[in-house]
């Protein structure tokens, strides 16, 4: 059964980005396997540009990048689409290390996932 966000009943598009390779490509896979569309950019500039090309029910984007960030970001896809929410998120390092934020992240897309499904706003 596909994840659906849209009222057409098709798959919800999720534009990923983040300038870590390693993580679009983690989050890519996530997310592809809960059956959504998912789309990678690795910055702002490329956000922007496929945000221009096609349309997107959600863009989850890294807060820290070089040159803009994620809260510029918003702003610039605010001015073209008003109604439009972006969803930013931030890796926090702890003393547990990455197999503590791998899960916190885990638990974090798995509840994004399940309020998509839902409708939930």
């Amino acid at each position: 059964m596909s994840k659906q966000i849209s009222k057409q009943n098709k798959p919800a598009k999720i534009l990923v980005v983040d300038d870590k390779e390693q993580m679009r490509e983690v989050l890519r896979k996530f997310l592809a396997a809960e059956k959504y569309v998912v789309e990678t950019a690795e910055n702002a500039v490329e956000t922007l540009k496929k945000f221009d090309e096609k349309r997107f029910d959600v863009v989850l984007s890294d807060t820290k990048m070089p040159g803009m960030d994620g809260t510029e970001l918003l702003d610039e896809i605010l001015k073209k689409d008003a109604n439009f929410a972006l969803i930013c998120r931030r890796v926090v390092r702890e003393k547990s290390g990455a197999t503590g934020c791998a899960a916190k992240k885990s638990l974090i897309l798995k509840k994004f996932c399940n309020q998509i499904n839902s409708g939930e706003k």
